[in-house]
């Protein structure tokens, strides 16, 4: 009553009034990539920093988003996504503050290409030797070998072609561009069986249902 006012020992309370996002995640690696990358391996593992919070909430968890759905919340930072069947997949992570804002934009997006398949075979009709796709006789013995690429049953893309005479590999083969070969070696006189085989950027190769062609010279 008399105006004296207490100034010391009074409790006090602070307010964290966040309504920003959580944190862009500019980390992350897949497999330890930080790039779109290609793999036989079915298991992949996800790795990112904790990233700062642009308000006063601070991060609570994130959000594991496989091809634009989430897979996981979790407060850790690291994440294995395991048993995964041939495919793309596109991983990104979104942190939520503990105010519940998510930062669903501008953070770091992963493709991890898992790849167990064999390219597709080489086909008859799509090999050809000397013009020809069906068995023949020749007095060359410079064989000029072409085919046709029959893609890639995964993900990874066709990256060589291997030409084989006689169940063996020429040499000069793999072939990394293009779609034939030539046979300059003096070929002696005989029967000679050709296939071509393609592999993929991983390094599976289709060994079975290619087409052969047999030359006599």
């Amino acid at each position: 009553a008399v105006g004296n006012v207490q100034t010391i020992g009074n409790a006090s309370m602070t307010v964290c009034i966040d309504s920003g996002d959580g944190g862009v995640i500019s980390t992350l690696t897949v497999d330890g990539n930080a790039v779109d990358y290609v793999s036989t391996d079915g298991d992949i593992s996800l790795v990112w920093a904790a990233p700062l919070d642009a308000g006063c909430a601070g991060i609570k968890q994130y959000h594991v988003v496989r091809n634009g759905s989430v897979i996981v919340v979790q407060a850790g930072l690291t994440y294995d996504d395991l048993g995964l069947a041939d495919g793309e997949y596109t991983y990104t992570i979104w942190a939520e503050d503990n105010s519940g804002n998510i930062t669903d934009t501008g953070n770091d997006v992963i493709t991890a290409c898992v790849d167990n398949a064999d390219p597709n075979a080489i086909v008859a009709g799509n090999f050809s030797i000397e013009g020809r796709i069906a068995n023949f006789t020749t007095s060359d013995n410079d064989l000029h070998i072409t085919w046709t690429n029959s893609g890639d049953v995964g993900c990874s893309g066709v990256l060589q072609y291997h030409v084989y005479r006689d169940a063996v590999e020429l040499a000069g083969s793999p072939v990394a561009l293009g779609t034939e070969f030539i046979d300059d070696n003096g070929l002696a006189d005989g029967s000679y069986i050709y296939t071509i085989s393609i592999e993929d950027a991983v390094g599976n190769v289709q060994t079975i249902g290619n087409a052969s062609m047999t030359v006599c010279i």
